[in-house]
């Protein structure tokens, strides 16, 4: 499972490299209007959680970077252009790196100014059982060994001939 803090820290980092000089930040009402910098909030959703097979499931990630300007002057497109370019392949979370499958740029306009909302979207599968139920993707092997489990495969087999 990825973890929605873990996602957003590794963000969070990178764009910390990116703009030193910005505030960045992962919570909403520490975002003023009176800052001098530029503003960064990060936050993450998961948007599908669907059945993949008896094993995983298959979700997505969506982490999303709001980018607030500091003044009107601050150019738009050279920051586009180094978001997109800076997550375009993929995101290292805990030592994982994880396919960056979509980078969707929207610019809105509000009653507070203009900002820039990215959405990065990170397709991933998530184990839908306890390994331990199922020896043969790594649980433990005492508990069910092959043998056994060919004895109970072998008793159901013959009960459906009775």
């Amino acid at each position: 499972m990825v973890k929605r803090l873990d996602a957003v820290y590794a963000v969070t980092s990178k764009l910390r490299r990116l703009f030193p000089n910005a505030a960045i930040t992962e919570r909403k009402d520490k975002i003023t209007d009176e800052s001098d910098k530029d503003c960064f909030y990060v936050y993450a959703r998961n948007s599908l959680n669907t059945y993949y097979n008896r094993y995983y499931n298959n979700k997505v990630l969506d982490i999303i970077i709001n980018f607030l300007p500091q003044n009107d002057e601050t150019d738009y497109m050279n920051i586009i252009d180094l978001i997109e370019e800076t997550f375009s392949r993929y995101l290292e979370i805990e030592g994982s790196k994880y396919l960056i499958q979509n980078i969707t740029t929207q610019q809105v306009e509000d009653s507070h100014g203009d900002f820039i909302v990215f959405i990065l979207s990170i397709p991933y599968l998530d184990g839908a059982l306890e390994l331990e139920e199922y020896p043969l993707m790594g649980g433990n092997p005492e508990v069910n060994t092959p043998d056994e489990m060919m004895k109970e495969i072998h008793i159901n087999y013959r009960e459906r001939d009775d």
